[in-house]
């Protein structure tokens, strides 16, 4: 049983090989590029747990100094659109949506996509993500054709080195890491101060629903995970959520998540 696992476990490693070695190639078949200014893609692909530790910093950006003035178009995971139309259209000015799926799997669709992106003009490309992926975030950057692409020098979790070497040259700023370990959150906040050039105010995600009830404390558990190893134990959760009722007296939990 183990060989068998061992065996379709090596099968979809090649296949992944495969696929990003063809859209190394295939991706950069787009239309000229043409410059706008005061024009800003921010790639944010990932599930919907990263958007809620990304999505404060729309804001930020938009009431920038440096890039008050320019045009924001997100390109983001077509599973969280809803949230994000319903709460971040104020610092958003266009959305473009990415269903990840069909991204890898239908060459049409993504040529579609990347095309849109293309078609921005981007004068400026910014990706958030500490562990980048090469065949979502690092593809849309270097789809932009924008010359001022920043993103996070990071690790090689989700691909291999040699892939993150040859995405990493397709940025003309990679930001340093952090130096201690973050969470995904401080990360995002250290990402964002070199790229504004400024310090940000923001110590914790917050939702709209935080803003307008400050006097109220509702702790949304999410055990689930979209790979098991990134699975926490379901004991630790239980144990963190008796720790954060005896600091939170009063809070209110909620479990959340699909079927997993």
């Amino acid at each position: 049983m183990q060989s068998v696992f061992m065996n379709w476990k090596r099968y979809f490693r090649l296949r992944h090989f495969l696929k990003t070695i063809r859209f190394l190639v295939a991706d950069q078949f787009l239309p000229e590029y043409k410059k706008r200014d005061k024009s800003l893609v921010l790639v944010k692909t990932e599930a919907i747990g990263d958007y809620l530790l990304f999505r404060n910093f729309l804001e930020q950006v938009k009431k920038s100094q440096k890039y008050h003035d320019y045009r924001i178009t997100l390109v983001g995971n077509e599973a969280w659109k809803s949230l994000a139309e319903a709460w971040d259209s104020s610092w958003v000015d266009d959305f473009i949506w990415i269903n990840r799926k069909r991204f890898v799997d239908d060459s049409d669709y993504r040529k579609s996509k990347l095309v849109e992106v293309r078609l921005q003009g981007a004068a400026v490309v910014a990706q958030a993500n500490y562990s980048r992926e090469v065949v979502f975030g690092d593809s849309l950057v270097r789809a932009s054709g924008s010359e001022q692409a920043w993103g996070s020098i990071g690790d090689a979790a989700n691909d291999l080195p040699v892939f993150k070497n040859i995405a990493d040259s397709w940025y003309s700023h990679l930001t340093s890491e952090p130096g201690i370990p973050l969470f995904e959150f401080g990360k995002n906040n250290a990402f964002f101060r070199q790229f504004l050039g400024v310090e940000t105010d923001l110590q914790f995600p917050q939702t709209p629903d935080t803003w307008r009830k400050p006097g109220t404390i509702r702790i949304g558990l999410f055990p689930g995970a979209g790979e098991k190893i990134k699975q926490w134990p379901i004991a630790k959760f239980g144990e963190l959520a008796k720790r954060l009722g005896e600091v939170y007296t009063g809070a209110s939990f909620v479990v959340l998540g699909g079927p997993d």
